[in-house]
């Protein structure tokens, strides 16, 4: 392979890299954040097995 050519497939393969990294963070992000703002039900006649 010519030199433009790796460096064009180096230039492809790093930005889908990136795009996906960035695309993991906010949906990392957001599944934090909901789990923050979620209330959890629990129901007092079921005994929990940690006493």
């Amino acid at each position: 392979m010519c030199p433009a050519c790796i460096a064009s497939a180096t230039m492809v393969l790093s930005s889908v890299m990136l795009t996906g990294g960035l695309t993991a963070l906010v949906l990392k992000v957001r599944a934090n954040k909901g789990a923050k703002n979620s209330v959890q039900h629990t129901n007092p006649k079921e005994e929990t097995w940690a006493k």
